[in-house]
């Protein structure tokens, strides 16, 4: 299983202008043949292409529509960067800053891809799927999936009075009339969930729900509405859940290295905090945040879950 690079990618490309802007003491001119463009004479190189294309999931055999997209992108990158330069971006305070902040990023990153090493640490093998698999196995068996129409409603155009009387509403149609009679603003959306992705809470209200049923949330000032429109049996095999629980314990032990490497370097470290804004520990504060982001998810429709 191939590490995942996204973050990685996006702190590396800020890098690549960062070097841009910032310039990298006397540059060695490259080869012709190691030219792909010129943009008012600053070359574009293959280095810088098969740069990008390594970063980008897939095979590593490209199609030529593949690699001149990328280049098109160099070469308008290229033209940004030179008109940053010529208006004296470089030295805006906050651009300064903002390349120097990616610098230090680029190199946290750089420190914890090390840890992870080429990604197999990090694989689960066979028999970590399959304990996982027995341990979770009537979550697995009783797997469902769930078709729903989502209404996403400001809390103020809907309050207690008005979300009883919707319960009394049988289906979408019907749902969509009361809407409009009231003339209620709102986001409708039709998802597909499966039970092992929904949060806990409201996972066992929805084992629970017929078609027509409604079950209701609310977030940052916003009311979500959830519709079942329909609920069948989507049990997984071993070998079908495979795919998804070495995923899911990969991700678990990168973590978990990642975890390690921090722990290492806080030991090594001297760290005095002259102000403090929580007194929670950092990985209190980690769970708060991922809570929050759960709450985002559902006040925009559950388009995280589908």
């Amino acid at each position: 299983m191939k590490p995942d690079y996204r973050n990685a990618r996006k702190a590396l490309l800020c890098a690549a202008v960062l070097l841009a802007l910032g310039g990298c003491g006397e540059e060695k001119k490259p080869a012709a043949s190691q030219v792909l463009a010129r943009v008012n004479g600053k070359e574009v190189t293959v280095l810088q292409l098969n740069y990008l294309l390594s970063q980008r999931p897939g095979d590593e055999l490209r199609a030529d529509s593949e690699k001149q997209k990328v280049l098109d992108d160099l070469v308008q990158q290229e033209m940004l960067v030179q008109k940053a330069q010529n208006d004296k971006l470089d030295r805006d305070p906050m651009v300064v800053q903002a390349l120097e902040f990616a610098r230090r990023q680029v190199l946290a990153q750089a420190v914890l891809q090390r840890a992870l090493g080429n990604g197999k640490s990090a694989a689960p093998t066979e028999d970590e799927v399959s304990g996982y698999y027995q341990q979770h196995a009537d979550a697995f068996r009783e797997r469902r999936k769930y078709v729903m129409t989502t209404f996403l409603i400001p809390e103020q155009e809907m309050d207690d009075q008005a979300l009883q009387e919707f319960g009394k509403v049988k289906n979408e149609r019907d749902a969509d009339i009361w809407f409009a009679q009231r003339g209620i603003h709102l986001q409708k959306q039709r998802i597909m969930l499966t039970s092992d992705k929904v949060p806990e809470r409201l996972g066992q209200q929805m084992q629970k729900m017929k078609p027509g049923d409604v079950l209701a949330d609310k977030s940052d000032g916003q009311r979500l509405l959830m519709m079942m429109i329909a609920s069948e049996n989507a049990a997984l095999t071993l070998d079908e859940a495979q795919e998804e629980i070495s995923q899911q314990l990969y991700k678990a032990h990168r973590k978990e290295l990642l975890d390690q490497q921090l722990a290492s370097l806080r030991k090594e470290s001297t760290i005095e905090y002259l102000k403090r804004f929580a007194s929670e520990p950092v990985a209190t504060t980690a769970k708060v945040e991922g809570d929050k982001a759960g709450n985002a998810s559902l006040a925009s429709g559950l388009k995280g879950l589908q």
